[in-house]
């Protein structure tokens, strides 16, 4: 069975980081906006701890992720997508609702993807900045007026996590659950291409 590259280990690294810094980040922070109702790491402060642990780390594994993206020229693959990308959403859409038995080929990501990962950059440095605000008030007054208040910097920091467990949540179900043969993929780089040409061309349903 031939096999294709599709994913190098420098993204599958990063891609590995962002998972677990992600869900931490998640968990933690509603663990520090709901001290009882939702208490993972045992105590207040520790939750605190593993936030800015993973707050950092995602921070500067995202910069180096695009600056990868910028010298490996890999970056077109996070571009909102656009022309005939665009055009095509509702032929994916339809196939993912099994209503139409071939799916576009889009090449590395397909439109859903993109949009996504252009999301998800975009809400990133939301929540960077918000975060920080939120941390150092006096230091960046600046974002605490631009979003007018310390109040709504906490409720843009707070529908901001939850797009995040919406998006990753979704992510996951069409990426591991729904196509599990794209997780060898993620782990070790490479895809068998008949698996991929059958997920592709899958049979009509019903």
């Amino acid at each position: 069975m031939e096999k294709v590259l599709k994913h190098t280990g420098v993204a599958r690294t990063c891609h590995f980081l962002h998972l677990i810094s992600m869900l931490l980040l998640i968990l933690s922070g509603l663990n520090i906006s709901y001290p009882s109702g939702f208490n993972v790491f045992g105590t207040l402060n520790a939750a605190r701890i593993v936030h800015f642990i993973f707050m950092y780390l995602i921070t500067f594994t995202f910069i180096y992720r695009v600056y990868y993206s910028l010298t490996s020229g890999d970056i077109k693959e996070f571009v909102f997508p656009t022309g005939k990308a665009l055009r095509d959403i509702p032929a994916m859409i339809g196939f993912y609702l099994f209503l139409r038995p071939k799916h576009p080929d889009f090449g590395k990501y397909n439109p859903g993807q993109r949009a996504t990962y252009f999301g998800w950059w975009f809400l990133l440095i939301i929540q960077a900045f918000t975060g920080f605000a939120l941390y150092w008030p006096a230091k960046l007054a600046w974002v605490i007026d631009l979003a007018g208040g310390l109040r709504n910097v906490r409720v843009i920091h707070f529908v901001a996590c939850w797009l995040f467990i919406v998006t990753v949540a979704l992510h996951f179900y069409l990426g591991v659950v729904l196509y599990p043969f794209t997780l060898k993929g993620i782990i070790t780089g490479y895809q068998d291409k008949e698996k991929e040409e059958k997920y592709i061309e899958r049979a009509p349903v019903g």
